[in-house]
This record gives structure tokens, C-alpha cells and sequence, in this order.
């Protein structure tokens, strides 16, 4: 392999990005109790566990996470 072909080579998967790029995260507030009783009815015979800040001993958590395991 010769040099202008290493060069090629390093730079596949690279991108010319501009200086700033924009990035917007979209999201629905979805409320405990309903986005619970949507995961139960979608995965019905499943074991689901919500954890709240990656615990379960949190007063007041800013999100949770729902863990869907299939029996």
C-alpha cells in the first residue's frame, strides 16, 4: 500500500463538518403511570422493573428507566 493510499485509508469515516453544528433532541413528556400501563400492554408476558435514576431509592428522580425482560 503506498502513501496516498494510507492517507485514504485513515480518512474513510471521516466527514467535513462545518465549525457549528446543530443538534435538536426531540421527546414527549410521557407521565409514570401511563407510559407503564403502554410497555405492560405491548409487552404483556414480560417481567418489567422501573428504576428511577438508575436506583430505586430516590425521592424525587429526574427519569426513569423501564427494563423489559422476556420470560
Amino acid at each position: 500500500m503506498n502513501v496516498a493510499e494510507l492517507d485514504d485509508v485513515k480518512n474513510l469515516g471521516r466527514m467535513d463538518l462545518p465549525a457549528t453544528a446543530n443538534f435538536r433532541l426531540s421527546y414527549y413528556p410521557h407521565r409514570l403511570k401511563n407510559f407503564t400501563e403502554m410497555l405492560d400492554q405491548a409487552f404483556p408476558d414480560s417481567n418489567h422493573i422501573v428504576l428511577s435514576d438508575w436506583t430505586e431509592h430516590v425521592q424525587n428522580p429526574g427519569f426513569y428507566v423501564h427494563i423489559i425482560r422476556k420470560q
